[in-house]
């Protein structure tokens, strides 16, 4: 998938949407027209502002458009200022809404988008007057026209994507999801490396089942937080539901070597959860033997032990002695020196959960009486 996030689906979405919210505008004009004449052609009820038709995205060398040949203005026209009449009505509406008001303010709002369209303020309060009047949809759908006023501003999209999700009911929040994949496809589009919009997107693409897509958005935010472990679990997480075990175990690999190379990142950790979820990787294709070496060293480096001096214990594959809670059994390894490192950094340090694992891959390989020892009842009382 590009990153730019501009493929069929999208367009075929927004075309959809745009067919509902131009149904809406002109519902808007038949609850007016009802109540006074209103001309068909009515200034700021013409194609929804900020949607057009979704172009080929070929690019046409050799061709000029006459505004850039003129030298005239390039991207969304800048919002007029609301008139004083406009502002005033603005005024009513949100003192109807504070009041309890909500049909008024509704109406309000309705008569101040029939004579501009483009007013901003009065879409997102017809929003929150539709919603105290229990039409969520409508409230949906005013929303969204309020935002394609701003299509340009990535933080339009993500508040109307904010707004559907924690306003929608838990048993029609599937049916809003589309919607909100939508709203955030348009924030990334107005907004490359908006954050709240990937991470959203990501999301909204995994409640969707839409793992390769998620996939695709973690990837592109870990370009920018290679350090960031929340999107690395994700991301690992949509690899193992794909079945894509080696690439996550790649991803976490590739990860602690960031992070050893950082040497002091303060902002972000990789912590005794996220080495557990990368050992139970290994128990997927029985891959054992890998997965006490691995966990040896990333418990190493945890524990502040993780440099050229102790790489020793990497040639130590027979028994677990590194990892006892005293050093009798240490001190016969010749390269160990007692006091050189805290007692806590060796056995003491480890967690009961990766001293399990570590004895239950040992007894998978059929080393039943080091698994013994490593999980013995005494080895597991700190």
């Amino acid at each position: 998938m590009s990153d730019l996030d501009g493929n069929e689906d999208d367009d075929r979405e927004i075309i959809e949407f745009q067919k509902s919210l131009k149904k809406f505008a002109n519902e808007v004009k038949d609850f007016r027209g009802s109540q006074r004449n209103v001309d068909d052609d009515d200034e700021g009820f013409g194609d929804i502002p900020g949607f057009s038709q979704p172009r080929n995205r070929r690019k046409i060398v050799g061709k000029q458009s006459a505004t850039r040949a003129r030298g005239g203005h390039r991207g969304p026209r800048k919002a007029a200022e609301p008139t004083p009449d406009i502002k005033r009505r603005l005024g009513e509406a949100t003192t109807a809404f504070t009041d309890g008001m909500y049909l008024e303010c509704r109406d309000l709002a309705f008569e101040i988008v029939r004579l501009n369209a483009e007013t901003y303020e009065a879409w997102n309060l017809l929003a929150v007057a539709f919603v105290e009047l229990g039409e969520f949809h409508n409230a949906v759908l005013a929303r969204v026209m309020g935002a394609t006023l701003r299509p340009k501003v990535a933080s339009a999209w993500n508040s109307c994507a904010t707004f559907i999700l924690e306003g929608c009911e838990e048993e029609h929040r599937k049916q809003y999801l589309s919607t909100v994949r939508m709203c955030y496809g348009l924030a990334i589009r107005a907004d490359l490396q908006n954050l709240e919009a990937r991470v959203g997107k990501a999301a909204v693409e995994i409640e969707l089942n839409h793992i390769a897509s998620a996939i695709s958005d973690y990837k592109f935010l870990l370009r920018s937080y290679p350090l960031n472990t929340a999107f690395v679990r994700q991301l690992a997480e949509c690899h193992v539901d794909l079945g894509e075990y080696d690439e996550a175990r790649t991803l976490y690999q590739e990860t602690i070597a960031k992070f050893k190379e950082s040497k002091g990142d303060t902002q972000h950790s990789f912590d005794w959860s996220d080495a557990d979820s990368y050992m139970t990787l290994y128990t997927a294709h029985n891959q054992y033997e890998t997965a006490i070496e691995e966990l040896k060293s990333v418990a190493r480096w945890l524990l502040g032990r993780g440099g050229d001096d102790e790489k020793y214990w990497d040639t130590v594959t027979s028994d677990d002695r590194e990892w006892d809670l005293d050093h009798e059994r240490r001190k016969l390894c010749y390269y160990f020196t007692p006091g050189k490192y805290p007692l806590k950094t060796y056995g003491a340090g480890l967690p009961i959960e990766l001293r399990i694992k570590l004895g239950i891959f040992r007894l998978h390989i059929g080393n039943y009486k080091e698994a013994t020892v490593t999980i013995s009842p005494s080895s597991l009382v700190y």
